[in-house]
């Protein structure tokens, strides 16, 4: 290569740099405010909860600011390597600690952006000198090819709708379409209908009959025959009553909205029935939060596909690991059996609780539920539930079509036992019916009627071990035994708040009047 040339490489690479470098730059600082929104917003339960940590981190984001300020305002003609390395230690230091850090925890853990600006930039600007322009290309060339496939992930996220690549920040309606059971899939031996949900096709009702539709997630869903679901089991009650089941595992209260808006009253009923799950359905990333602005699609760590994509195959692979170790699975999904005691009798622990194979090893059920636990019953977390504007949408929505919730409780709070072992390793203090309190009180504020099912499944009887079993072994999902309750429980809610039943609409035969297969 001749001088000319070498010079003329050069000053291509040093261009880049200074690109590269800007772009950088830019990045840190965007990163910087949306810290700075974090603190603002959490500013008091972080001081609450991490109150060593919170000044280092309040001056590691000060720092961080004026040091990109400062980088901002001059021109980079010769790159120093304290600013590189400060930048490259506050992403990829972020990235890392959201991949490892639980996503119940995001406002905490997108607020340690400041500390890991402060500590990169007291690192970077301690230690090295200058940066060969060749690092800062093969820095700008990496930097660039994740972004290639960043961009690449959200096209065919968006083209296609993934359950892998879904989160709270893509939509409800790309939610629905991500997580919506499959049309005609066989699930527990009966079939799911054309619509993506696990019910009998919607039928027009004969005169009399009366419409509850029921809106939730996987509880709604069930993980147990249809004829044993809690939707069949209403209708078993309430003669002359169609039961919807409308839902899809792994939503919430925003996809709730969604679908009440767009599907249920379109099927014109009498009443419907929202099931808010304490598990998941109360606390969770919501748009409504202060700390998700518009830096969020470049920040947030469910924002960020890649990241998504590579903790949630760690997970997957991991529970994979975990269940190998357990029983096959009891399940044929490829048969379909339409007569319910032959189905039962290839199926001996569906009725039996103590025969039933645990889904989770004890450790990770374990580590599961106490996730949950300091989630919802941690005494001192906000008592604005990130639910609460979505249950105040869908009451306005419901217009003059009655509007219950129906609360379900969560396995720690039923069985005595799981909680005295989530409440001695928990390193928070824990309220047990802290959403049941909550909920209460918000329903009570605006007159609105809900059905709390705890009273209820703490009133079942134990089996011989003292255990309620009505739930799935180590699932926490509503066995056939956790089903019969709710399913008892709400008709006899629901038989009180439904419209007057015409005369012609009984049914003399003492049968159901729903079709559901059996």
């Amino acid at each position: 290569m001749t001088e000319r040339a070498l010079y003329d490489a050069r000053g291509v690479a040093e261009r880049r740099a200074r690109l590269a470098l800007r772009v950088l730059q830019l990045l840190g600082a965007g990163a910087c405010v949306r810290a700075g929104a974090t603190w603002w917003a959490w500013g008091d339960a972080l001081a609450l909860h991490l109150p060593v940590l919170f000044p280092v981190v309040l001056a590691g984001l000060v720092l961080s600011a004026l040091v990109l300020a400062q980088g901002l305002a001059r021109e980079p003609r010769s790159p120093r390597a304290g600013v590189a390395a400060f930048l490259t230690a506050v992403l990829l230091g972020n990235l890392v600690y959201l991949a490892l850090f639980p996503a119940y925890h995001a406002p905490y853990a997108e607020a340690t952006l400041g500390l890991s600006a402060g500590v990169g930039s007291l690192v970077a600007l301690a230690s090295f000198g200058r940066l060969r322009s060749r690092i800062l290309v093969l820095v700008a060339t990496l930097a660039g090819s994740l972004l290639a496939a960043e961009l690449g992930l959200r096209v065919y996220a968006r083209v296609v709708p993934t359950y892998i690549l879904a989160s709270s920040t893509s939509g409800a309606r790309y939610l629905l379409a991500a997580r919506r059971l499959v049309p005609g899939k066989i699930r527990h031996g009966y079939q799911v209908n054309s619509r993506g949900d696990y019910d009998d096709e919607p039928r027009a009702l004969a005169p009399g009959e009366r419409r509850v539709v029921v809106i939730g997630d996987s509880f709604s869903v069930g993980t147990v025959p249809l004829p044993l679901n809690f939707t069949s089991r209403i209708e078993d009650e309430l003669p002359g009553v169609d039961v919807y089941n409308l839902g899809a595992p792994g939503i919430g209260p925003p996809e709730y909205l969604h679908l009440l808006l767009t599907e249920a009253l379109a099927l014109q009923p009498d009443l419907v029935v929202v099931d808010l799950y304490v598990g998941n359905d109360l606390v969770f990333a919501s748009p409504e939060r202060p700390w998700r602005g518009w830096l969020h699609p470049l920040y947030g760590r469910d924002a960020i596909l890649l990241l998504r994509l590579f903790v949630r195959t760690l997970r997957i692979e991991a529970e994979s690991r975990d269940a190998r170790g357990m029983a096959e699975p009891a399940w044929r999904e490829d048969l379909r059996q339409l007569d319910l005691e032959q189905l039962l009798a290839a199926h001996p622990w569906t009725l039996d609780p103590t025969l039933e194979t645990p889904t989770y090893s004890e450790a990770r059920f374990h580590a599961n539920e106490l996730a949950k636990a300091e989630t919802v019953c941690d005494r001192g977390s906000s008592e604005e539930l990130a639910a609460f504007p979505f249950l105040e949408r869908m009451v306005e929505a419901a217009g003059d079509v009655p509007l219950v919730f129906v609360v379900i409780p969560e396995e720690f709070q039923v069985e005595d036992g799981l909680w005295g072992r989530l409440a001695a390793d928990s390193q928070v203090d824990l309220e047990r019916d802290r959403p049941q309190r909550l909920l209460s009180r918000w329903f009570a504020e605006r007159g609105i009627d809900f059905l709390d099912l705890l009273p209820a499944s703490r009133a079942e009887e134990p089996l011989l071990d003292g255990d309620r079993h009505l739930y799935h072994q180590r699932n926490t999902h509503w066995n056939v035994r956790g089903n019969e309750l709710a399913g008892r429980e709400m008709a006899a809610f629901l038989r009180a708040r439904l419209p007057a039943q015409p005369p012609s609409a009984a049914d003399t035969s003492g049968r159901p009047s729903s079709d559901k297969a059996e």
